[in-house]
């Protein structure tokens, strides 16, 4: 691998840098991703909401909301185990997410920033919702990454 080489200028004066003002610095880049952060946001959106509808107790064997781990719906903010019960509370009367689109920023610094939305559906109606969520990368164990969720902002339309 080639190095890099990156020039820093220590003044911000429009003349022309001196000698004294330039420092060279040779990097390399030995910096490996060990994850695909995209690839990670489709497969946490896909887990989590299929879990959601149809086996919500798996947030809790999993180990996915953590004492700190919360949720913001309405200007309400529903920390660790009220987390779950928020969850379970629209979770009632058969609920459904379907038309459902998302971005997601892989912020390169091992957290992976996704927005969902689309609609909702359970017993009483339809409606449209939006859902942003923050993952953090929580280490490599035994070739398994881990993933841990930190917050979450849920809008109910």
């Amino acid at each position: 691998m080639q190095p890099s080489t990156q020039t820093f200028f220590s003044n911000s004066h429009e003349s022309p840098p001196s000698n004294n003002t330039i420092i060279n610095v040779q990097k390399k880049n030995t910096n490996k991703k060990l994850y695909d952060g995209i690839e990670v946001g489709h497969q946490f959106i896909q887990w989590f909401y299929s879990s959601w509808m149809n086996n919500i107790e798996v947030f809790v064997t999993d180990n996915t909301i953590k004492p700190y781990t919360k949720i913001k719906h309405e200007g309400v903010t529903y920390e660790g185990p009220d987390f779950l019960l928020f969850l379970k509370s629209v979770a009632s009367n058969g609920l459904k997410f379907f038309e459902c689109k998302c971005d997601i920023v892989d912020s390169g610094s091992r957290q992976i920033y996704i927005l969902v939305f689309g609609k909702i559906a359970n017993t009483h109606g339809t409606g449209k919702f939006s859902q942003t969520f923050t993952l953090v990368f929580g280490g490599q164990e035994k070739g398994t990454k881990s993933w841990s969720l930190v917050n979450s902002i849920f809008i109910l339309e």
